[in-house]
This record gives C-alpha cells, structure tokens and sequence, in this order.
C-alpha cells in the first residue's frame, strides 16, 4: 500500500519547486528551476516503478507456478497476500476462496491480507479461525504478535496487553513485543511501566531506535530536555544513514532550545519482525 509514496513526496517537491519559479523573473533561471523540478519528479516516479516492478514480478512468478499446481494452498495464500499489498481487495478475495484446504500458513497469510486492506474484522475472524483450528498456533511468537499489532490497531489495548505479555513469556528477549507494550503503557500516560519496558528493549538491543525515539518524545514531552537529548545521541551513534542523521540532529537542535520537535511521534514495531 505505500508504494507510491516516492511518488506523493515527488510530486509535492515539484508543486514546491513551480511556485518559487512564479516569482522568478530571469527566463533562464526559470527554465532550470522548472526542468529540476520535472528530473524530481522523473526521478521518483521511477523509483517508483520500479519499487512496483519488484512486487508485480513476484506476483507473475507466483500466478506461473500455480499453473502447474492449480490448488497448491501455500502459493494461492502468497499470491493473495501480494494482491493485498497493491490493495486489490476484489483479487484477494477471490483467490482465498480458492483455497480448498486451510494450513495455518495459509491461515496466517490470509490474516496478513486482510490486514493490509483494512479489514480488521476479516482479520479478527481469520485469526478466530486459526487459533480454534490450530490450536499449537496460540504459541506461536509471531502469529500472536500480528494478532497483537492488529488489537493495537484497533483501539483494543487491554487483550494487547494480555497478548504481548504472553509474547515474552515465551520468548523475553522478543524485543519487538516489549517496545510494543511500553508504547502502549505511554499512550495510556503511564510513564513508570512503559518506561520499564522499553529499558527492557535496550537491555537486549541498545541500538533500537524507535525505542530510543519513543524514551525521547516520552522525555520532550515533560520538558525533562537533557534526558531526552540522551537518548536522541545514542540513536544518532546507531545509525550511519546521512538522511536520518540530519533528522536527528534537527532533533537534537530543537531539544537544546528547550522546544518539541515538530515531527516527534510514538514510533511502533513493524507489522512482521525479522526473524
């Protein structure tokens, strides 16, 4: 669903750009402004594309094998999850009713896709499905942390909670289920647990950024600015990305004048974690 924000971005630089060129009066200068605008905007059309290409790539692949095994439950599910990703609800649909014989592979993809297109009440179901069918998937770290993702979603903090402690009960090193909880216990402006869990995350991964973010808007916003200048420095000895390090030191910037920073916001944990 977000492959083409390359081209959104592109295509608000090039408004951007156009309207100064309004006010400038030499031609020449006029046309090169112009004509950097349009190289943006190429530029990130075919980024773009080609970011689409990829994606659609592996859907043919996909669609070729199943010429061969018309009815295969596992290819059919990742098909469907792909159509799901370029938000065709009308494909997806139709390709999961194909599906004769649910798997709890299937069954978690088929999650995952409805996920993707916004039905949560779909995915809710199908994960009602999964775990009465395949009663082993209830201890399954990363079934139950999309379930838990997908309660999040949906404003149902509470069996988040019960989900995500259930998580690190059986695994309590699964970062991703600690910083969850804690941004959870944020939210709910209980800054004493959430605290402790995302010092949890940084016990096992000192170098989790949205962690490390998530400490600093926590810090910013009771204007406790030292503290939370700490935790930006450390994100910023993390990463050697140019374009997030001048995000962070724009952040680090506003903290030392003792202001918010404007785009600071409660960072959460992929959908799907590596692993």
């Amino acid at each position: 669903g977000e492959a083409y924000l390359p081209l959104f971005w592109g295509s608000l630089a090039i408004g951007m750009v156009s309207s100064n060129a309004r006010e400038i009066k030499s031609m020449p200068l006029k046309g090169m402004t112009i004509l950097l605008a349009l190289a943006i905007g190429a530029s990130f059309a075919f980024l773009s594309y080609k970011r689409n290409l990829a994606w659609r790539n592996t859907a043919h692949l996909l669609g070729d094998a199943l010429k061969a095994a018309p009815k295969d439950t596992y290819l059919l599910s990742m098909l469907g999850h792909y159509k799901a990703a370029f938000l065709n609800r009308k494909e997806t649909e139709k390709i999961f009713k194909k599906i004769e014989n649910n798997t709890p592979e299937s069954l978690c993809l088929e999650t995952k896709a409805y996920h993707l297109l916004r039905d949560m009440g779909k995915a809710e179901r199908s994960f009602d499905t999964l775990f009465s069918k395949y009663p082993e998937m209830k201890s399954h770290k990363y079934c139950l942390f999309d379930n838990a993702v997908l309660k999040t979603q949906m404003a149902q903090y509470e069996p988040a909670k019960k989900i995500y402690r259930k998580i690190v009960r059986l695994d309590p090193f699964f970062i991703y289920a600690w910083h969850d909880l804690g941004t959870i216990y944020l939210q709910e402006n209980r800054g004493k647990e959430g605290i402790d869990f995302l010092k949890t995350v940084l016990d096992v991964a000192p170098a989790y950024r949205p962690t490390l973010e998530n400490l600093a808007i926590f810090y910013m916003g009771r204007k406790e600015y030292q503290k939370a200048s700490s935790f930006i420095q450390r994100a910023l000895d993390s990463t050697s990305c140019k374009d997030t390090r001048r995000f962070y030191k724009e952040w680090l910037q506003a903290l030392k004048a003792k202001k918010r920073f404007a785009f600071a916001s409660l960072q959460w944990a992929n959908l799907t974690p590596p692993g």
